[in-house]
C-alpha cells in the first residue's frame, strides 16, 4: 500500500504512514493517538445543563421569593456538574460544568445568606415592636 499523502510504500497493516504520519483511515477516530474523539457527547450536555442550571439559580437567589425553587435549581446544577466532572475529559463539558458547580454554591450561599439577614431582621423588628413596652 502506498501513503496517500507522500506516496511512499507502507505496510498493509499500517494504522499511519511512518514517513509523515498522514492516517491511513482518516473516518476512523482510533487513527489519532488511540482515543476517539468526542468519544462522550453526554458529558457535554451535562456540563451546560449545569451552567444554566447554576445561572438561573443565581438569579433566583437574588428574588426575595422563591425560596425553595432556587435550593432545588442550585441542587440539580451542582449534581449535574459533579457527574460531568467525573465522566472522561472530552470535549469542552469541563470547564462548564465547573462553571455549574461555582454558579451552584454561590447561589446556595447568597440564599443561605438572605435567609440569614431576613430572619435577623424580622427577629429583630418583631422584639422591638411587639415587647416594647
Amino acid at each position: 500500500m502506498y501513503c496517500r499523502k507522500c506516496g511512499r510504500e507502507i505496510p498493509d497493516d499500517s494504522i499511519m504512514c511512518g514517513y509523515c504520519g498522514t492516517p491511513v483511515n482518516p473516518d476512523n477516530p482510533y487513527t489519532y493517538g488511540g482515543t476517539p474523539q468526542n468519544m462522550d457527547e453526554g458529558a457535554n450536555g451535562l456540563g451546560i445543563a449545569s451552567m444554566i442550571l447554576g445561572i438561573v439559580a443565581i438569579l433566583l437567589a437574588c428574588c426575595a421569593g422563591g425560596k425553595w425553587l432556587t435550593f432545588f435549581v442550585a441542587a440539580a446544577g451542582l449534581i449535574l456538574g459533579i457527574i460531568a466532572l467525573q465522566k472522561p475529559k472530552y470535549g469542552s463539558s469541563r470547564g462548564m460544568a465547573l462553571a455549574g458547580v461555582i454558579c451552584s454554591v454561590i447561589a446556595l450561599l447568597m440564599k443561605i445568606i438572605v435567609i440569614i439577614l431576613l430572619g435577623v431582621g424580622i427577629g429583630t423588628f418583631l422584639y422591638s415592636h411587639m415587647f416594647h413596652f
